[in-house]
């Protein structure tokens, strides 16, 4: 029988203060990224403060989580520098 795979919006309390701390920190910057991309019209930072802001949701684990940021945020970078 195949594991159960976690729902991807799991209840607070299932979850751990370190990923509720990690999410909270992750989406706040994914905020504000959103926000200068919209303001500044930039595609990149703004794709990016969305999936920054929405990968804290599928309930993943502190370290996933930040190793899943760290990679968006490079993907940014790497948009940005290429001239996106």
């Amino acid at each position: 029988m195949a594991p159960a795979l976690r729902p991807c919006l799991t209840p607070v309390d299932e979850r751990g203060m370190a990923e509720l701390v990690a999410a909270f920190v992750v989406s706040t910057i994914g905020f504000s990224v959103f926000l200068y991309g919209k303001k500044q019209t930039r595609l990149p930072q703004l794709v990016g403060g969305l999936a920054l802001m929405v990968v804290p949701l599928c309930g993943l684990s502190a370290l996933v989580l930040a190793l899943a940021s760290g990679a968006i945020a490079a993907a940014i970078a790497i948009a940005v520098r290429a001239g996106a």
